[in-house]
Order: structure tokens, then sequence, then C-alpha cells
């Protein structure tokens, strides 16, 4: 989705890469409110929930296993203006 045209309401599509390869079960969300979690595509579609600035985040555990920890967490935010 070309977030320059997003509109308040509208929905957008997503898409979580990780070392330029598709995550599914990636969680994505506004502020603290998860909207969704990714297909197997890596993409979700979750509606614009407010106008002026707008913060999306997606996050994705990774199990380790290792005696140092159980898994990994990896973040990521994608900011972008949506017009009044």
């Amino acid at each position: 989705t070309d977030l320059a045209k997003a509109r308040l309401g509208e929905k957008v599509t997503v898409r979580v890469l990780l070392d330029g390869r598709p995550v599914a079960g990636a969680v994505v969300s506004i502020g603290h409110d998860k909207l969704a979690e990714t297909a197997s595509s890596g993409e979700a579609r979750i509606a614009v929930r407010h106008a002026g600035l707008e913060t999306i985040s997606a996050s994705v555990t990774r199990p380790l296993g290792t005696p140092d920890a159980d898994s990994d967490v990896l973040e990521a935010t994608l900011s972008f203006e949506v017009p009044r």
C-alpha cells in the first residue's frame, strides 16, 4: 500500500520481512492494541485509526532455547502522516 495515499478508516496492507523473507505470525499493532497477525506472505491488513501521525509496529518472537534466553523479540515501527 502507498501510505502517502492512506486515509482515516481505510485499510492498508503492511508486509513484515526478516532477512528479506516474509514473516508469518508477526504481531501488528497500533499503540498497545494488537490489530492483526501476518499471514504466510508476511502481510496483514489493518485500518488506519488516526489522522495526523500514525505509527504501526510489528513484533516477532523467535525461540532461542539457550541458557541465556528462551526467546528473542524483534520489533520495528513505521510512522506516516494521515491527512486530517
